[in-house]
């Protein structure tokens, strides 16, 4: 029966349960204005190592246009471990520093304190830059249990049993 009156209700334009409360959602306006988005690397290096430590997660987040909950892992190494003091941006992420910063700047963040602070970390020579991603491959290679190995093709694990299944 309740069947029947939510359709003719839907047909007429009428509410079903015109007296059952309706659920509220709330607006989506508690979003923050941040960049959205993975931080280049040259970012994080000048959160970790270039902007002053006396500052507040709050304060370098507003700067980098981002939110505090990422600063506060930065800072505290719970990601990107392997951007150490040693770091040097090769080309591509200080080009990649330099969108973020203008796309910060749109989000209330300071543009030219960022690039400051990138500039500080040099650039990397080609060599440099080449054991930086090997390094970095490495690092996002391993996961939380040890070494990631790629998965076997459905092909490869059909052969592989269609053989087992010869033996």
């Amino acid at each position: 029966m309740k069947h029947v009156l939510m359709q003719e209700a839907q047909e007429t334009g009428e509410q079903a349960g015109a007296g059952a409360p309706q659920k509220k959602r709330a607006p989506k306006t508690n979003l923050l204005d941040i960049v959205r988005g993975r931080m280049p690397l040259a970012c994080v290096a000048a959160v970790r190592f270039q902007v002053s430590p006396d500052k507040t997660n709050a304060d370098v987040a507003k700067v980098f246009g981002t939110s505090v909950g990422k600063i506060f892992d930065i800072r505290k190494g719970r990601n990107f471990g392997y951007v150490d003091a040693n770091y040097k941006p090769s080309a591509e992420d200080i080009e990649a520093a330099k969108k973020w910063a203008a796309e910060a700047a749109k989000h209330g963040g300071d543009e030219a304190v960022i690039l400051a602070a990138v500039d500080k970390l040099g650039t990397a020579s080609a060599d440099e830059a080449k054991v930086q991603a090997e390094k970095i491959t490495a690092a996002r290679s391993k996961g939380p249990r040890g070494p990631r190995t790629p998965k076997a093709s459905t092909e490869q694990a059909q052969t592989a049993k269609a053989e087992d299944l010869l033996k």
